[in-house]
């Protein structure tokens, strides 16, 4: 097999941060099915729905998010699922979601490896956090290293 195995990705949305960077490793199991493992670092921001006057200054929260997740697919195209968390550094109700993951991705095979992802997920618990908006909602475009 001549996919790369590793890969460095930018999410918008999703796993509990506005925006992360990630490395991620494939682990081929044969030729249609892979094993994936991801880290990454992030940043979110504290939710503040101000009506009438001035909320004050946001919080920001550094994020740490991990993924396992099978990969089944031919070619380029796949679907995802598996198990995430997200550690957020700093006040806030909660610290860690646990959340699944379904998604789509391109795997280009040319010479420009392009990864791309688009996934939903929704956490186990944290819904009712009231200063931190989960989106269920991200996309992912990365490299192959």
């Amino acid at each position: 097999n001549t996919r790369p195995l590793n890969s460095l990705n930018l999410n918008f949305l999703g796993d509990a941060s506005i925006i992360y960077l990630h490395f991620e490793r494939l682990f081929p199991v044969d030729l249609e099915w892979l094993l994936s493992g991801k880290l990454g670092l992030g940043i979110n921001e504290e939710f503040q729905l101000c009506l009438f006057g001035s909320c004050g200054a946001k919080k920001t929260y550094v994020t740490l998010p991990h993924h396992i997740t099978a990969i089944y697919g031919k070619n380029r195209h796949f679907v995802e699922t598996g198990l995430g968390g997200t550690y957020l550094f700093g006040d806030t109700e909660q610290n860690y979601f646990v959340y699944p993951i379904i998604g789509y991705r391109f795997m280009s095979r040319g010479p420009d490896k392009i990864i791309f992802r688009i996934f939903v997920q929704m956490p186990f618990s944290g819904l009712e956090t009231e200063d931190i908006v989960f989106v269920p909602v991200g996309v992912s475009i990365g490299m192959a290293l």
